[in-house]
Parts: C-alpha cells; sequence; structure tokens
C-alpha cells in the first residue's frame, strides 16, 4: 500500500494515523515499516506529517518504549531519520521525531556541527528555529565556534541572522553580547544592517564611513525615512550612499523620485549636505551623481547654533560655491553632466538641470512666494533667478564624448514630447549655443536628425525644425535639414530603415516641403530628369504619394523602371494611392507595352512584421484586403507573429487594427469593444497559447513597452497573466526588474503594473484608481518587491475602496516581512478604514503588534494606539476578542493585554454595548480566550523596554536644551569655557567638534577654551580624528599644536597616524608649524612607528617618514638597549611582518650618518647586521653607494667596518645561500682583506657542504687574483 502511494498521515473519524493504530496493535515490525514511511513521504513528496497531540506523542512513546523500539536507530538511508530529515528542511518531521526523548542531535560534536552548517547553507529557516535553543547552547561558550558559525550564516540566510541575532541580543546590549560581538566582524551586511536598525550603531561606536561600504542599496531604500533617525550624526540614506565608494549605489538612490527631494538635506548634527560629504571624504564620482540628481553647489550651514553665532558675532552662515572650489567639478557640469543624462536617457533630468539646480521641496515653495511678489522683493528674486540659472553661463554645449556626439545627439533618441521641447528652448538661450551644433557631425558622420530619423523620434524633428531665429526666421534652413549621411539622404535613410509612421509623417511634414515638390513637378513635366536623378525623385514621389507624378513618370519616362521594387517601398512608407495605381495597371497595356507584377512575389517580399513594428496601419490594411491574411500567424527568427511584434513595440493602433478593438461611446466616456477581428475563431485560440523563442507569451510582450491598453485588451480575450517565460518569469516578472527615470515612462510601467494586477484578480481597470489601488493589489497577490517599490515611491499611506491603508492589508495577512519596510516609510499608525478599524484592530499576531509599537514608541504609547476605537466603539483588545471566534486570536490577544489594554473596560454602543472583553468571550463561547482573559498575568517587559527608550530620548532632548543654553551663556561671556555643560558633561570644544562647526570652535577658542580638556578619555583633536571631522582637525591644529598630548601622553600625530588617510595628511601637513619642544623627539619617534607598521596602506609614506626622519634629525636618541634609530626600525619591521622600505634605510643614512649603520647595542647586534642577513641585497646596495660615495680615510674606515661586518656574518649567510650579498661586496670593496673575507667564506661553505658555492667563491678568487 504504502509503495502504491497510501497516505501514512493519514487518519480515521476518531483522528488515529495507521501509526497510532499499529501502536494499539503492537506490530513492531508495522511501527517502525510507518515511522520509516513517515519520514519518507515527507523527504521525497514533500507530504507534511500529521500534527500529533500531547496525548499521542505521550501513548506513542510510551508504547514505543514498553516494545523496545527506538526511533534513533531507525533508518530510510545511511544516516539517522532525524539528520535527514534536518538536512531536507523538514521542521514538521524533526518536531515529530524530537518527541521521542532518544532522539537527540548533539551539534557540538563534529557531526552534529556539520548538519547545523547544511541547515544554514540550505537557508531552512524553520529547522533552524527549531534547533535555536541548542545553537545558542553551542556558540555562547565558545568563541571559535562562535565565529565560524557568524561567518557561514552572514553567508546564506539573511533572516536566520535575524532570528539569531533577536535571540542573542534579546536582553540588550549587555557586556555578554558586547563580548560576543567583538568576536566577529560587524562591517558585514547583514549584521551591520541588523544593528543599525536596533538601534545599536553608535552604541558600538561603529565607524561612519566604513559602515557606508557596507550598506546596500535595498537597506538604504527600504529604510529611507527611518535610518536618520537611527544613527547620532542624523545622516540620511542620501549620506550614507555619498561615502560610499561605489557610486552606483548612490546614483540608483537619487534616482527615486521621491528621495532625490532630500539630495540637499542638511539636517543632521554637522548641518553637513550630501555633496559637501562626499567631496569631504574624496569621492568626486558621488559629487557628480549628485550634482547630477540637482544637489545645490551653493552651500550654507544653516541651524539654531549657527543662527546663534551669526546674531552674536557676525559669521556662522556664510554661503560657498562649490564649484570655483572644486574645478573637476565645474568640468563636470560644463561639459559632461548634460551628455551623461542624455546618454541614460534621463531627459527629464537634464531638462531640469540645464539652467542649474534643483531647489529643495521647502526651498521651492519660498522661492515662488518670493517670485510673486517679484515688484516688492526684487534684489531676493534677482538672488533666486541667479541661483536658478547658474550653469546657464557654465554649461558648454559644444562639448562633445569620445563618439563625437554633443548633447543634442542623445536628445534625438530621446522619444519625448514636450520635454524636448523644453529642453530645445532652454539650450537656445544658452550662451554656448549656436545652430551648428543641431547639425554637427560625430566621428561617423551622423547628425542629431539622421539619429532622429533612424530612432523613429518625430519630436525632435518637429520641434528642431520649428526653432526661430532672434530674427523671427526658421533656425535651421531647409538644405540644412536635408543634410547628408555620407552618401544617403533623407529619402534613403527612411524608405531603407524600419521607421515609424509618425516619424515618416514628421519628415514629410518638417523636412520634404510642398514647394520642394512642386519645382519637382516643374521639372518632371519639362522632361528635366536625368538617370542619376530618377532614383531620388521616384523616392521623393513615393514618400508624397502622389500617385499622378508617378503615372506621369512612368508612362512618359523611356528610364527603366522596378515596380516590383517600388511597390515594396510603397508599402513601407504607406504610399496607398501610388500601390492603389501599381496594382491598377498590372497587366494592362501602357506606352510601355503590357505591365504585370508578380503578386506572388509581392507576397514573399513584403514583411507583415516591419509593417507592425514602424506602425504603418494603412499599409498594413491594404495588404490584408488586397494582398494576403497569410502573414498573420507566421513567425520571425525569433518566433514572434506580427501582433507580438506590434505588442512589443507599443503599437497600440496596430494591435487595436487586427483584434478589431474600436472605441465605443458609453455615456460620457468611451470604452474600446472587441467588434471585428482579423483572426479567425481558431487562431484567436491560437494566439492565447503563442510562445516565442524565448517563452514569451502575447501578455509578456504588451507589458514591455508599458502598455496598460494592450494588458487590458488581452486580460478580456482571455489571454493568462500568471505563464511563465524560458527563464521562468511571468509579466509582471519583467515590470518588477526594470527600473525607469522618473517621468512619463514610469507613470505608464505603474499603469501597466496596476493593469496587470487588474487581470489577476478579475477587477476592473480604472485609470483615475491607479495611485491608490496599485499596491493594495501588490500585497493581495504577494508581488513583495513591488510592493516594496511602491513603499518607497510614497505609497504607503494610500486607501482603498474600503479605507485600507497598505498597512491595514499586511496587519490583516499577518506579512511581517513587508510590515518590517512599511513601518520605515510611514508614520501613521491610527489611520483607520471604512469601519473605523485602525491597523491594530486586524493584527493576527504578536509579532506584528510588537513592530508597530516598537516603530511608534516616539509617536504613541501603547495603551494610547491600543485605545483607539471602531465604528463600533470597539478598542483593539475588545475587537481581537469579538473575532476569535473566527480565527485563532491567541497571541495577539495576550500581546495585547502584556502590551496594557484594558480588558474591564466596558463598550458603550455598537454590538457589544455594554460588554468588557470577558462577556465578549463568553456571550462567543471561546472558552480559552475567557480562561486567558481571566488568568493571564501581564508581561510588561516590552512595554518597560520601550518606556526606556523614551525616557532616553526625552533625557537626550533635554541634555541638548541645557547644554545649548550654557553654550549661549558661554558665548555671551557669562559662563566659563572650560566647565562641563550641564546637560551632557562635555565641554564646550567637545561641543563644537561633535558639530565639526570650526566658526564655534574659533569663538570658543577666543574665550579661552582649551583643547587638551578630556571628555570620556578623547581630548579635542582626539575627538575630531575619532569622528573623522577634517574641517575641526584642520581649524584645530591651527589653533594648538600637532604635538599636543591627551591625558596618556599621545600626542595628536600619533592618533592622527594611527588613524591613516586624510586625518594622517592634515598632521603632517601641520608638523612643519609646531613649536613644541618638550618630549617632542619621542612623539615623533612613536609617529614613526606607528607609520612603519602602516607601509602598505598609507599614501605618500615615503614623503611622511622623510619628514620624521628630518624633524629627528641628528639628535641623541635614547633606545631600548642602546639600539641605533635603523636598527629599532628594522625590528619594528619585522615584528609587524612588513618589509622595510627602501627609502626610509636611504633617508636614515642621509639624515643619521653612515656610522650608525655599524654601531652595536648592548647585545652586539648591529643594523648591517641584519641588513646583510635579509634576502633583498637592495638594502646591501644602498649601503655600499653610501660607502664608495665617501673619500679618502674616511671610506677606508667604513670599507673596513663593513667587511669586518661581512666577515662576522659569514656563516650565516653561507646557511641562508645568500651568495648575491658576498658577490656584491666583493665586488665593490677593494684590499688584501677582502681575500681574507673570500677565503674564509670558501672556508665555510667547504665546512658545510655548499659545493655550488664553494665553486663560485673559488672562481670569483681566481679572478679577482688575476686582475
Amino acid at each position: 500500500l504504502i509503495e502504491k502511494g497510501a497516505d501514512v498521515n493519514a487518519v480515521d473519524l476518531t483522528n488515529r494515523t495507521p501509526l497510532v493504530i499499529s501502536a494499539e496493535s503492537g506490530r513492531k515490525e508495522i511501527i517502525e515499516i510507518l515511522i520509516n514511511a513517515t519520514v519518507q513521504a515527507s523527504l521525497d513528496n514533500g507530504q507534511p506529517c500529521y500534527e500529533y497531540s500531547e496525548e499521542q506523542i505521550r501513548y506513542l512513546k510510551e508504547t514505543l518504549s514498553n516494545m523496545g523500539i527506538s526511533v534513533d536507530i531507525l533508518r530510510i538511508s545511511n544516516k539517522p531519520l532525524l539528520t535527514d530529515a534536518l538536512e531536507a528542511g523538514r521542521a514538521d518531521i524533526c518536531k515529530f521525531l524530537l518527541s521521542f526523548d532518544e532522539v537527540k542531535i548533539d551539534l557540538s560534536s563534529e557531526d552534529g556541527w556539520n548538519v547545523l552548517m547544511k541547515v544554514v547553507e540550505k537557508k531552512h529557516m524553520d529547522v533552524f528555529t527549531l534547533l535555536l535553543d541548542k545553537v545558542m547552547e553551542v556558540v555562547a561558550g565558545d568563541k571559535d565556534r562562535f565565529r565560524s558559525f557568524m561567518s557561514r550564516v552572514t553567508k546564506s540566510s539573511r533572516e536566520i541572522v535575524d532570528l539569531f541575532m533577536d535571540r542573542l541580543l534579546e536582553n540588550g546590549l549587555n557586556d555578554s553580547t558586547r563580548k560576543h560581538l567583538g568576536y566577529i566582524n560587524l562591517y558585514v551586511e547583514p549584521i551591520l544592517e541588523n544593528m543599525f536598525l536596533r538601534n545599536y550603531f553608535d552604541e558600538l561606536s561603529l565607524n561612519y564611513l566604513e559602515a557606508s561600504q557596507v550598506l546596500g542599496l535595498d537597506f538604504l531604500s527600504d529604510n529611507f525615512y527611518k535610518i536618520q533617525t537611527l544613527n547620532r550624526r542624523r545622516y540620511s540614506p542620501i549620506h550614507f550612499a555619498a561615502m560610499n565608494r561605489n557610486f552606483k549605489i548612490l546614483e540608483s538612490v537619487v534616482s527615486n523620485e521621491m528621495f532625490s527631494l532630500f539630495v540637499d538635506n542638511c539636517q543632521n548634527i554637522e548641518n553637513i549636505s550630501p555633496l559637501n560629504l562626499a567631496l569631504r571624504e574624496g569621492f568626486l564620482n558621488n559629487a557628480k551623481a549628485l550634482i547630477a540628481a540637482g544637489a545645490s553647489p551653493f552651500y550654507v550651514k544653516s541651524s539654531p547654533l549657527n543662527a546663534m553665532l551669526y546674531k552674536l558675532f557676525g559669521r556662522g552662515i556664510e554661503a560657498e560655491d562649490i564649484l570655483q572650489k572644486y574645478q573637476e567639478l565645474k568640468d563636470y557640469v560644463s561639459s559632461e553632466m548634460l551628455l551623461d543624462l542624455l546618454r541614460k536617457g534621463n531627459l527629464a533630468g537634464a531638462q531640469k538641470r540645464i539652467y542649474g539646480p534643483s531647489f529643495p521641496v521647502i526651498k521651492q515653495q519660498k522661492a515662488h512666494n518670493l517670485l510673486e511678489k517679484k515688484q516688492k522683493l526684487p534684489i531676493k528674486v534677482a538672488t533666486l533667478r541667479k541661483y536658478e540659472h547658474a550653469y546657464k553661463d557654465i554649461i558648454d554645449l559644444s562639448s562633445v564624448d569620445n563618439e563625437g556626439r554633443n548633447v543634442f545627439h542623445y536628445l534625438a533618441r530621446c522619444i519625448e514630447d514636450i520635454a524636448t521641447s523644453e529642453f530645445l528652448n532652454k539650450a537656445c538661450k544658452l550662451k554656448s549655443f549656436s545652430k551648428e551644433l543641431l547639425i554637427q557631425e560625430d566621428t561617423q558622420g551622423m547628425r542629431p536628425i539622421h539619429e532622429a530619423i533612424l530612432n523613429s523620434n518625430p519630436y525632435f524633428i518637429q520641434h528642431v525644425s520649428s526653432l526661430e531665429s532672434s530674427a523671427n526666421k526658421k533656425l535651421l534652413a531647409n538644405d540644412e535639414m536635408k543634410l547628408m549621411w555620407r552618401d544617403k539622404t533623407i529619402y534613403d535613410l527612411v524608405a531603407k530603415n524600419s521607421v515609424s509612421k509618425e516619424t515618416v509623417d514628421a519628415v514629410l511634414r518638417y523636412i520634404l516641403k510642398d514647394e520642394e515638390m512642386d519645382n519637382l513637378n516643374h521639372r518632371i513635366i519639362e522632361n528635366n530628369i536625368s538617370k542619376e536623378d530618377l532614383r531620388v525623385i521616384i523616392d521623393c514621389v513615393i514618400l508624397k504619394d502622389l500617385a499622378g507624378i508617378f503615372n506621369y513618370i512612368f508612362c512618359n519616362s523611356k528610364l527603366a523602371i522596378d515596380l516590383e521594387e517600388i511597390f515594396i517601398k510603397a508599402v513601407n512608407l504607406s504610399a496607398l494611392e501610388c500601390m492603389d495605381y501599381m496594382l491598377a495597371v498590372v497587366n494592362k497595356d501602357t506606352a510601355r507595352g503590357e505591365v504585370s507584377i508578380d503578386i506572388d512575389a509581392i507576397k514573399n517580399r513584403i514583411n507583415i512584421h516591419n509593417l507592425c513594428k514602424t506602425g504603418k496601419v494603412e499599409s498594413l490594411k491594404f495588404i490584408l484586403e488586397r494582398i494576403t491574411k497569410d502573414g498573420l500567424m507566421r513567425e520571425d527568427k525569433d518566433g514572434k507573429i506580427p501582433l507580438q511584434v506590434a505588442a512589443e513595440w507599443g503599437r497600440i493602433e496596430i494591435v487595436n487594427f487586427l483584434l478589431g478593438c474600436k472605441p465605443v461611446k458609453i455615456g460620457n466616456k468611451y470604452e474600446y469593444k472587441i467588434t471585428n477581428t482579423y483572426f479567425e475563431e481558431e487562431e484567436v485560440g491560437n494566439l492565447k497559447g503563442h510562445r516565442d523563442k524565448f517563452g514569451r507569451s502575447l501578455m509578456h510582450s504588451a507589458v514591455l513597452p508599458y502598455s496598460s491598453h494592450m494588458v487590458t485588451l488581452f486580460a478580456e480575450l482571455g489571454f493568462e497573466t500568471n505563464i511563465e517565460d524560458n527563464y521562468g518569469d511571468i509579466p509582471v516578472d519583467y515590470l518588477r526588474k526594470i527600473r525607469t527615470e522618473p517621468g512619463d515612462e514610469s507613470k505608464a510601467r505603474l499603469s501597466t503594473i496596476y493593469a496587470l494586477f487588474c487581470a489577476m484578480l478579475g477587477e476592473e481597470f480604472d485609470p483615475d484608481s491607479i495611485s491608490s489601488k496599485c499596491i493594495h493589489f501588490a500585497i493581495r497577490l504577494g508581488k513583495d518587491e513591488i510592493v516594496k517599490e511602491l513603499l518607497r515611491d510614497g505609497y504607503a499611506n494610500m486607501k482603498d475602496d474600503k479605507g485600507n491603508t497598505p498597512m491595514h492589508l499586511l496587519l490583516e495577512y499577518n506579512r511581517t516581512d513587508l510590515l518590517r519596510t512599511l513601518l520605515s516609510n510611514t508614520r501613521n499608525y491610527r489611520s483607520k478604514n471604512n469601519n473605523g478599524d485602525t491597523p491594530l484592530h486586524l493584527s493576527k499576531s504578536e509579532e506584528a503588534m510588537k513592530m508597530i509599537f516598537d516603530a511608534a514608541l516616539d509617536i504613541a504609547t501603547e495603551k494610547e494606539l491600543l485605545s483607539v476605537k471602531n465604528k463600533n466603539n470597539e478598542p483593539v483588545l475588545h475587537s481581537l476578542v469579538a473575532k476569535s471566534k473566527e480565527r485563532d486570536m491567541l497571541d495577539p490577544i495576550r500581546y495585547a493585554l502584556d502590551s496594557g489594554a484594558d480588558k474591564k473596560e466596558v463598550i458603550r454602543g455598537g454590538t457589544n454595548n455594554g460588554k468588557n472583553t470577558m462577556d465578549i468571550a463568553k456571550s462567543l463561547g471561546v472558552d480559552k480566550i475567557e480562561y486567558l482573559l481571566e488568568k493571564h498575568l501581564a508581561n510588561k517587559k516590552d512595554m518597560e523596554f520601550r518606556q526606556e527608550i523614551r525616557n532616553r530620548n526625552r533625557a537626550r532632548i533635554e541634555e541638548y536644551e541645557k547644554d545649548m543654553k550654557d553654550l549661549e551663556a558661554i558665548l555671551k561671556s557669562r559662563r566659563d569655557a572650560n566647565l562641563a555643560l550641564s546637560g551632557s558633561g562635555k565641554y564646550a570644544i567637545h561641543f563644537a567638534v561633535e558639530r565639526n562647526n570650526t566658526n564655534l570652535i574659533e569663538e570658543l577658542v577666543e574665550l579661552n577654551s582649551k583643547l587638551d580638556l578630556e571628555y570620556k578619555e578623547l581630548n579635542s583633536y582626539k575627538l575630531a580624528i575619532k569622528e573623522g571631522f577634517y574641517e575641526s582637525l584642520k581649524c584645530l591644529l591651527e589653533l594648538g599644536d600637532v604635538l599636543d598630548v591627551d591625558s596618556k601622553g599621545i600626542s595628536v600625530l600619533e592618533a592622527a597616524v594611527e588613524k591613516g588617510g586624510k586625518c594622517s595628511n592634515i598632521a603632517f601637513k601641520s608638523l612643519p608649524k609646531s613649536k613644541r619642544t618638550k618630549d617632542k623627539i619621542n612623539c615623533i619617534l612613536r609617529a614613526l612607528e606607528i607609520l612603519i607598521k602602516r607601509l602598505d596602506i598609507e599614501e605618500d609614506f615615503t614623503e611622511k617618514v622623510g619628514m620624521l626622519v628630518n624633524t629627528i634629525g641628528s639628535r641623541r636618541l635614547h633606545l631600548l638597549g642602546n639600539k641605533t634609530l635603523l636598527l629599532h626600525i628594522i625590528e619594528i619591521s619585522k615584528n609587524a611582518k612588513k618589509e622595510l622600505n627602501e627609502a626610509l634605510v636611504k633617508k636614515l643614512i642621509e639624515v643619521r650618518g653612515l656610522e650608525k649603520v655599524f654601531s652595536k647595542d648592548e647585545n652586539g647586534k648591529s643594523a648591517f647586521g641584519e641588513l646583510i642577513l635579509m634576502k633583498n641585497t637592495n638594502y646591501l646596495s644602498i649601503i655600499l653607494g653610501a660607502v664608495g660615495r665617501t673619500l679618502g680615510k674616511e671610506r677606508n674606515k667604513y670599507s673596513k667596518e663593513l667587511l669586518k661586518h661581512v666577515n662576522e656574518s659569514i656563516d650565516k649567510l653561507i646557511t641562508l645561500e645568500n651568495i648575491g650579498h658576498l658577490k656584491l661586496t666583493f665586488t665593490e670593496c677593494k684590499g688584501v682583506i677582502i681575500k681574507e673575507v673570500i677565503k674564509n667564506a670558501i672556508t665555510c661553505a667547504v665546512e658545510k657542504r655548499k659545493d655550488s658555492i664553494v665553486e663560485e667563491l673559488v672562481c670569483f678568487l681566481k679572478d679577482i687574483n688575476s686582475r
């Protein structure tokens, strides 16, 4: 029976499975077969395991134990059943097996650990949840296991990481969890983002710049409105993206129309814009991306603090023009920005940027108000206009890219009507504009008008031809509009390429003028046509569809005419009258004699697919009615039929024509009705099932051009919306994966998504409901990525017909995964639907309620949210109880009680008038709810934790207000600047550095503020270095000294070198200005030691070590063991496992002298003795070179000293086989002593049996003797 597929989990009328019945009958072998079969069915067929009651499990355990059956030893493979179930991710089977006491898994064993790693790698979330307690036991006390586990889990599953971190941090960030977090790298995407969302970013003192390299695009986008509240500096996601070395992240963030409104956000502790932040960190590509997105280069630090400084001292809010400071950025605006935008197809962005940056939203409104009052405020209006038009004198339209294309070449590719007109009108007003740019050739000889024709862009042709000069004449003459591309005329481009009908019409209307045709007609009548002119003339005649002129040429010209070729051209150019004429003369006598057209040949040459692609409705109709209908179901090389081609190219008019879809007036509106299709009934059925070679259906094709009309039309015909292509994508997946620039295309895409959703849900497509319903439909259909996108785009608070917001639906469907994203994009927790229910009234889980309470803690308390009443006058708890008859509401009711809901409150009005929660439960007969309400003792842990956070936030506000009050008193000279601020306990100088406010720092120093005051072991210098506030560090060093030390004796220079990067550069620039003498050399030495350890990563290393060595000079040093500085540095490099820097060796010999190379310490070690034993011979070459540059007695002295050291090291050199060092030494040194050294080397090599070395040295000695 089992082999035939019998269900081993089936139950009888008394809820007994075959396993329970076999246990009752006592058949051991049957029991074992059934247990194995239960597991097998789950693993092989995904059959869910029956959920046994506690009573049944107790019975099975007792019975199996009495019969001597051990579930742990049963097998269906060579592994225990539990191992198979764990690796397969079957949590239900695992839970069933673990019900038996003998079934265990030891995660601390090698086998158990390996099983756990497989569970993690395969992302078996449910199984991991089952094992979580055991996982915590194993990793909590084992540092190496913890590291190993976190390394694997962060590469596997974000959900598992979140679950594990929930458990690890369930008691907050205490000493134990800090210790565990210290074992691992926190700068890993899932861990860092988890810490961020828990508001632990600053608690763990994480580095902002380093964190910015890790935070992903989805995280920044999904939590866009929340991130600023989760970091002490109050940086927005755009700030973090601006600090990411990968500028594509920033480009993606600011491409969102909603997010781009915050591109100038300065509402942070430093009042710094993302643009300034990117420039501070040296990320010029990010700065360019921000400028292109509308960021203002005019930077003003406006804040209450700066307003105070301005009021008191007349400083603090000075404007700064970044373009004057950064020439490369100015050059980008001038010559690259518009090209970049248009090359990417972002015409809307280019049209906005052509004059200047964007205004932030608030400033836009203020600007509008000022411009409305322009007569009263002429100065401010002039300033505003100057700001708005800041780029007019900068932008150079004559700039070209590597292909020689200017902005108009790329504009010609952007098929938009109004935006094209606006861009051209603005461009014409720029100083750099000239009409030659509109006809300029690229490297291939292509002009903008040619680009427009080949890209089927009628709007560019129309608007360029309409441009006028200052003398109210056409800007481009007719001849300029008709300039050739290489040897091809405008006629050639139109006739021989797949150009749209609209573009053909535009060419006829705006390029080939009627007066030209009159001139042509005159030439024809006079028979003034050469053979060379004939092709051009016929092209022109066909293009204009002049059947009369064609007739005259045909009948009177003696030149050869290929009628079939001309007919095909006429088809492609929709020359209906010419086509009609040509068919009319078939087989008729003319002046040429009998003329015939091979209709069969015509059929084979006509490309119906191309007519559909280019929108030639009239030609298509002519062919179908006069020539043939056979091609409508014919497939091209990609397996596409003509209707599909029309759909993919957005040819709605073709689709409507072929399907017989026409507008019918119903009331005051027009609706499309299918009346008379060109397809037979059987063919319509084939259309529904058609797939091209990529597996695309017609519905897939309809979504590609963002056509809601075609989607709706195909849906009405019964086309499927959930069919997959060859890659497993359904039509909505195409839209999900494509991102569009803000503008008409973006709106069309959203409309198409909505149309698809309507088709999938059987709803009527209502274009007026797109904004309000689309996100609700996405939630209902489980299209999570689209839900997230719409949340990011500002649809978080939209209401549907029932008044439900997205939050209502997510609570109703218990979609806590999406709720997290939603809560990052809205703060509206009390919105009511048509029944008066808030989202909490629809709660189905404890988790969802907890997430809302956590998100709302700064806005409302749990009691305030739970007390909101619906139209039935029910608070949340009462509403949940009222629904408990229909579904299991135990968890949400319990959590509502834990969160302070008043179960005794009596309802006044509604269906439950006069009842409290217990009365409602009793009336419904839900015993377990009644019992819960009566007996449950509230667990207020979460509620108290939130209140702690509220208290902490309130304390921070109070702290800030006290600090600001004290600061104002200090600035007014009413309080000592060196007294701790009464709010935070820090000093005013720290307060200034935290805000990176150099004006405030300068004022405080004027008021005698000390720079070495320490707060939490940091003085002002070290605070600036720790935070990476370069402006503050520069300011402090101008006011203080780079060799100032803290209470531990660590200098600013040392701290800056340890930090590296820009901090190090700033400190070194300040070093020559240092006036400090006390302990100066020791500070320099320690900085040098730190610098050597950073050899591989420090920029300008050679220059910096040179500066430090020069500062030390020839001063006598008291190093441990009487070491020389060079020997000391050699040992530091060895200990740090860094290769000794050659430039440093040269510098030390130059500054400290050659004598120090050979000086020995207390242990008899010298720098030379260490260098000669190193593999690299360059160090020896440096020393030999230095010896060679000495003269007379000094040279002899150092040569002897060198050979003496070499002789002392012979044994080690031979052992290490450093023969190169010996040969180099013997080559450079001369004299009798050298022969003795060589002989000693040969003797040593013989003793050590280094035959090859002996041979080389003997040859070397012979060579010396011969010389």
